[in-house]
């Protein structure tokens, strides 16, 4: 039963308390990266546009088309 106890313990006072100051560390850091994160300059990419013409199939009354 001593063991238990001690393992216990151990998770209580220290596991749970490392994992709090970690997320708590974490919060921190990254709230100051926001403050100071700027949004790269827009660049168009032909391939990254959204595509509307519909995939032709073997059968020419059937078209695959998602946007109409």
């Amino acid at each position: 039963m001593e063991g238990l106890k001690m393992c216990r313990h151990l998770y209580l006072f220290v596991a749970i308390q490392t994992v709090f100051l970690g997320r708590f560390n974490t919060y921190l850091t990254e709230k100051d990266k926001v403050k100071t994160l700027r949004r790269l300059e827009f660049k168009p990419y032909n391939h990254l546009r959204i595509r509307n013409k519909g995939i032709e199939t073997y059968n020419d009354s059937e078209k695959l088309n998602n946007y109409n």
